[in-house]
């Protein structure tokens, strides 16, 4: 009796533990026709974690940027703002075009950092990655190897 008691209660705590999971953000990566994309957000969810995204080189082009947003929570004033990325001990500072975001409320940033930065470089070195704007920190967890290797080389063309 005890056991199936203790069966039942593992079958009925399953769907919470699944639940519970699914609320935690991942890194995922998309590619599709010319574009890649990692983020890091909760799956199957409206979250606006921070975004990498590029596009492939064509044929003899240099590989050149990666575009970088972020969900800010509250609402900024102005068209522009500085986002600091920190990967490692590498640090960079980039503007970044802020747009109000009218579902909550907040502030999207988009940026563009180069692809040869040394903290894109440090970040596809390491999956550290840590945003900071207007006193806002985003700090993702470390970003695994096999996807970011993936993005970049996607954006050099290989």
């Amino acid at each position: 009796m005890k056991l199936r008691i203790l069966a039942a209660l593992a079958v009925l705590a399953q769907p919470a533990a699944a639940i519970a999971q699914d609320d935690r953000p991942v890194w995922w990566l998309h590619i599709e026709d010319g574009e890649a994309t990692l983020g890091y957000s909760i799956p199957d969810s409206d979250d606006g974690g921070p975004t990498l995204q590029c596009d492939r080189p064509g044929a003899g082009e240099t590989p050149g940027k990666v575009r970088v947003g972020l969900l800010l929570e509250r609402r900024l004033r102005g068209a522009t703002t500085s986002l600091q990325i920190r990967a490692g001990a590498v640090i960079g500072n980039y503007p970044a075009k802020a747009t109000p975001e009218e579902m909550y409320g907040g502030t999207e940033l988009d940026a563009v950092v180069p692809l040869a930065s040394p903290v894109i470089t440090e970040f596809a070195r390491t999956g550290r990655i840590r945003f900071t704007a207007a006193g806002e920190v985003v700090n993702p967890a470390i970003a695994p190897a096999a996807k970011v290797a993936a993005l970049m080389r996607f954006c050099r063309g290989r």
